[in-house]
């Protein structure tokens, strides 16, 4: 079973002439749901060798409509400038770094991030 994000509405309280909330009302709440949780994980395939290739695989699971996937890749945890794809390719100055890549996307129209960093890899 999906988990549900559900959300709950602010209620409206009355208050007498003395500033004191009249008595609560618990029809005043209401709740909504936004549907199943959406899900991001990102994970690197590929070998982790120089003039190799590897890829940024990204997982989505939303029934939100989404914008296009965006990348990022990391190198000993500083991002890498200018390494904005999906594939990266891995060269002789990686070695030994630990190599990562964070994806995101945007759900709407809730305008809201949804990011994913994937476990590093030590290249060979």
């Amino acid at each position: 079973m999906r988990p549900i994000l559900r959300s709950a509405l602010i209620f409206r309280t009355s208050y007498s002439k003395n500033c004191r909330p009249k008595k609560w009302d618990s029809s005043q709440i209401g709740s909504i749901s936004t549907g199943a949780m959406p899900t991001l994980t990102s994970s690197i395939t590929g070998q982790a060798t120089p003039n190799s290739t590897v890829t940024c695989a990204a997982k989505l699971q939303t029934d939100w409509n989404t914008s296009k996937l965006r990348y990022a890749w990391f190198k000993n945890d500083v991002r890498i400038s200018g390494q904005s794809k999906k594939g990266y390719v891995v060269s002789s100055r990686d070695k030994g770094a630990k190599l990562s890549c964070r994806v995101s996307v945007t759900l709407e129209p809730a305008y809201t991030q949804l990011g994913a960093v994937s476990p590093s890899v030590k290249i060979r």
